[in-house]
This record gives structure tokens, C-alpha cells and sequence, in this order.
């Protein structure tokens, strides 16, 4: 067999792969986006592939060349586990690493409900594993915890003030995803249904009827009629709009009104449209748009809580970050009792204890704690706290006997 020469085609290689890189480098260089960078990846992969190729071929015939072919497939396979067992290998790390006094703390995640001195630490809906997602949560006007979960086929819950369930809903017909709580009210906006069931457990949904004759108004009766519902009206909200094939009373909108009225007068639900011509919605001013509308328990702080300061640490004691940023160890003290609790993320999401600041919000008999995305939420009307684990909710209360 005919052993091929390699030197002449070495020699083009390294000045092919030296081309590619140096330009691609010097691009990069001139022009630091992600493109120019992309081209940097791309011209390192083809000089790995061509320098595959290049071993791959003389391998058949030069011992040197299946040598050096070995020794580059184990490099690749190397640096392709220590990417693929990186984030494994920084977890090890991290648990060699953290203090031995953290043994005995407890995951949130996986250790719950957490039973301690008379008090229990659980997640706050009871179907847990169906729907983690809290769409909406707020006291009614009895002090009662409403939540509901599932937008689309919403499921509600009600809590007493000692934070056990006492009732719950839910509705087997899919709601559109517009909707809001007006009081304790459940609106649904292009469904145009109501439900009272969070003040008084009526568990039917209610037709929300057009008001008599509005659909043929003039402009300026369409203005008149909102300024008598802005003083006269217990609730009204301006809904916008944004589809008209979604708004089940397209029908009777016969002038194509981007924004409709709903409003709570004399113990009854109606709605009316604005006028296309004069009102629109970007130009009512904001705290026109609504009235009496309940915003969740927690999400809207200029809303509920007035008053934000640094505070000392009360209920939430952040002690230890591990090495990989992804896991928080912290001492939760609710009415006496200290929950040890480790706070996990998938991600590196906190940073040093000393440059995050946990702030107090208070309103009233409402007290309220953040640190990062954790939130501890007490009110002197109720027996239970709540906190808050990015979107998880947990309610600590009494242990029932």
C-alpha cells in the first residue's frame, strides 16, 4: 500500500484553520455582537471537524496520526461530561461545602407539610400535584381566604380565619381567561357571567345583562350614563376590548365599541359599550378605570401596603447561601416557632445575604415581609401567616385537634 505523503496537506490545513479563525476573531473583535460571536463558534467547530477529517484519514496509514485521533476524541469526550455533569458536579461541591449545622434543615420543597411544636407548614392548595399555579388570592369581606386556581376551568377554595377549608368550587364549563374580581365578585368580561359565590357560596354562574336600549345611544347619552355609574355604582370596571370575535355580545355591539362598562348597581350586574368615537381606553385616566376592584393579597403593594421600610429580620432570617447560588438556608419564625428550611432554585438566583435587603411593609393589621422572592404575609384578623416561594403559596396554622 501506497502511504500517502500528509506534510503538504498539513500545511494547508493549519493555514486554512488559521484564516478562519484569526478573521472570525478579528470580526468579533472590531463588531462585539452576537452574530460576529456566533461566527467565532462556527469557525472553531470547522476547525475541530477539519482536523477530525484530516487524523481520520491518515490514521490508516501513519501510527502518529491514529494516535493524536485517540487522544482528541478522549479530550472531546472529557470536556463533553464535565459539560453534561457540570451542574451535578458544582451540586456535589456544594453539599460538601455547606456547614454541618444545615444537616437537619428541611427542604421546602420535598419536606412538606412541615409539623413543628403545634404548627403545620403546608402548601395552601389542597390539590397541590394538579395546579401549582395561584391565580388569584385575597380576603373577602367576612376575613375569609378565597383562592382560585386554573383560569380557564376555575377552581376556588375558601379558608376560614384559622386557615382551614371550609368550602370549595369547582366549574365545569371552560370561562374565558378576562376576568376580574370586583368586591368578591367573579366577573368574566367576554363571557359576560358573574359569580358570588366567594361573599355568600351561591355556586351558579349569573347572566350579566346589557343595559336596556344602550346599544342605540348617541354619544352623549353613551358619556352621561358613565359619569351617573361612576357615582352612583357600588362596582364598575372599563374593559377593553381587544378581540371582537371573543366578546359573546358582539351582536348587540353594533358600533364596534373597543371598550364596554360593567358595573354593580341596586344588587344587579349590567354592562353597557362606550363610544367608539370619544372614549377610549388609553385616554380614561387610570383611577377611573375600575372601582372597588380587589387586587390579589399580595402583587400590588401601592395598592394595599403604604408604608416600606429596611427592616430588622422579624419572621424571615436568611442564613446561608450555597456555593452554587441555587440553594438558601433560613430560619422562618412564625408566632414563636422556627421552621429550618433550605429555599432550592434550578437555577443560580441568590446572591450574598449581606447585599439583599429584607424590607417591611405595613397596612393596618397587615404585615408583610420580602426578601428577594420570598414573602411572609401576617394579619392580626387571622390565626395563620402565609409565605410566599417565588409562586408557591404555603399557609403555616394551628395543627387541628
Amino acid at each position: 500500500m501506497n502511504t500517502p505523503p500528509y506534510k503538504k496537506a498539513l500545511k494547508y490545513l493549519i493555514i486554512i484553520i488559521s484564516v478562519m479563525v484569526v478573521c472570525a476573531a478579528v470580526v468579533f473583535w472590531i463588531n462585539s455582537e452576537f452574530d460576529t460571536f456566533v461566527a467565532v463558534v462556527c469557525a472553531v467547530l470547522c476547525s475541530v471537524a477539519l482536523s477530525f477529517l484530516f487524523l481520520f484519514y491518515y490514521s490508516f496509514y501513519y501510527h502518529w496520526a491514529r494516535q493524536w485521533l485517540l487522544a482528541g476524541i478522549l479530550v472531546g469526550l472529557v470536556l463533553f461530561l464535565l459539560l453534561a455533569l457540570q451542574n451535578e458536579l458544582e451540586n456535589v461541591y456544594s453539599v460538601m461545602m455547606t456547614p454541618k449545622k444545615y444537616d437537619n434543615y428541611l427542604s421546602l420543597q420535598t419536606h412538606t407539610p412541615y409539623r413543628k411544636n403545634g404548627k403545620i407548614l403546608s402548601l395552601l392548595s389542597p390539590n397541590p400535584d394538579k395546579n401549582l399555579e395561584y391565580n388569584f388570592l385575597f380576603l373577602n369581606e367576612h376575613a375569609q381566604l378565597v383562592l382560585m386556581q386554573n383560569v380557564y376551568y376555575p377552581h376556588f377554595y375558601k379558608f376560614n380565619r384559622q386557615g382551614i377549608l371550609i368550602d370549595s368550587l369547582q366549574l365545569t364549563n371552560q370561562c374565558d381567561f378576562e376576568y376580574a374580581f370586583l368586591g368578591s365578585y367573579y366577573v368574566n368580561f367576554n363571557d359576560n357571567q358573574s359569580l358570588s359565590w366567594a361573599i355568600d357560596g351561591d355556586t351558579q354562574l349569573k347572566p350579566i345583562t346589557i343595559v336596556n336600549h344602550s346599544p342605540q345611544w348617541t354619544d352623549k347619552q353613551r358619556r352621561t350614563f358613565f359619569n351617573e355609574v361612576q357615582n352612583t355604582a357600588d362596582y364598575y370596571y372599563i374593559y377593553e376590548i381587544r378581540s371582537q370575535e371573543s366578546d359573546q355580545s358582539d351582536e348587540l355591539n353594533t358600533s364596534k365599541s373597543k371598550e364596554k362598562v360593567f358595573f354593580y348597581r341596586n344588587e344587579r350586574w349590567q354592562y353597557f359599550y362606550l363610544s367608539p368615537n370619544e372614549y377610549t381606553y388609553q385616554k380614561i385616566p387610570e383611577n377611573e378605570r375600575s372601582k372597588g376592584e380587589n387586587n390579589p393579597l399580595i402583587g400590588d403593594f401601592s395598592a394595599r401596603f403604604t408604608k416600606e421600610t429596611t427592616c430588622k429580620h422579624h419572621s424571615i432570617h436568611p442564613l446561608y447561601v450555597t456555593e452554587n447560588n441555587r440553594g438558601l438556608y433560613i430560619d422562618l419564625v412564625a408566632k414563636g416557632v422556627v421552621f429550618h428550611l433550605l429555599i432550592s432554585r434550578n437555577n443560580p438566583m441568590f446572591g450574598s445575604i449581606d447585599y439583599q435587603p429584607l424590607y417591611c411593609l405595613k397596612n393596618g393589621d397587615e404585615h408583610l415581609e420580602t426578601y428577594q422572592d420570598l414573602m411572609f404575609y401576617s394579619n392580626t384578623q387571622l390565626l395563620y401567616q402565609l409565605f410566599y416561594n417565588s409562586r408557591e403559596v404555603y399557609i403555616i396554622r394551628e395543627l387541628a385537634n
